[in-house]
């Protein structure tokens, strides 16, 4: 399951579980539309065999391909385990938060999403909406969120399309229930290299990353630690 952002509802219990499971699913129903057919017959494993490179490749700046090449990273077989390993950390049961790299693609996906003005809601998204409302209703009162009637009904229209809407996700003025922060918006403005290597060594250390983290954005689907890390952690005497 995907773990919802920013402690949102984190003090109810079985709102925080509906809204965990709404947004999941809404996630879950537009990732599903990078794999081919019958994807959902594959292992964990394999589940990479079945995404579909060609609607990927679409969305991805051909810049960080080709830095990703560079950096000495198959790009098609990294990004496609990347997306697969996304979908099973969804359908896990245990939540999870997306490292930085698939929040990146996350966030890409958003963002071509936001071209159409055309969204579906999934069927088993939509039934729980009216019980969602209440529920997220009845949440504000008790916490005293808001004596204005008209910032609480924006509040609790808000935070529904924030779980209900992909193209929405993004939230706004930093009130994304999908996103932490915006930290995986250094790929497009550092570059892969230089953001991977800040994630390991440099200032995004500071911000909750470091060394462990950042190898395992490719030891978790079955890569090497990439050469360029381990050169790295050489020529600065690092022995960890």
């Amino acid at each position: 399951m995907f773990r919802i952002a920013n402690k949102e509802f984190e003090k109810n219990e079985e709102l925080y579980n509906l809204a965990t499971y709404c947004l999941t699913e809404t996630i879950k129903n537009y990732l599903k539309v990078y794999f081919n057919r019958d994807y959902e017959t594959f292992c964990a494993e394999e589940l990479y065999k079945k995404v579909n490179w060609e609607s990927v490749f679409k969305i991805f700046p051909s810049k960080l391909i080709n830095e990703i090449k560079i950096f000495g990273i198959e790009p098609r077989e990294f990004i496609s385990k990347k997306i697969a390993q996304f979908m099973n950390l969804l359908n896990e049961t245990e939540e999870n938060t997306p490292d930085i790299f698939i929040e990146y693609i996350f966030y890409l996906m958003i963002q071509n999403e936001r071209k159409s003005n055309f969204y579906i809601i999934p069927n088993n998204v939509s039934e729980k909406i009216p019980e969602l409302k209440k529920m997220v209703r009845v949440y504000v009162k008790e916490n005293d969120e808001f004596e204005d009637a008209k910032e609480r009904n924006k509040y609790i229209k808000d935070r529904i399309t924030f779980m209900t809407c992909f193209p929405s996700l993004l939230g706004e003025d930093d009130e994304s229930l999908a996103f932490w922060d915006w930290d995986f918006s250094f790929f497009d403005e550092w570059g892969f290299e230089e953001t991977i290597m800040s994630s390991a060594y440099g200032v995004l250390v500071n911000c909750g990353y470091g060394l462990d983290y950042t190898r395992a954005i490719f030891t978790d689907i079955g890569y090497a630690i990439p050469e360029k890390l381990t050169k790295y952690q050489f020529i600065t005497g690092r022995n960890d």
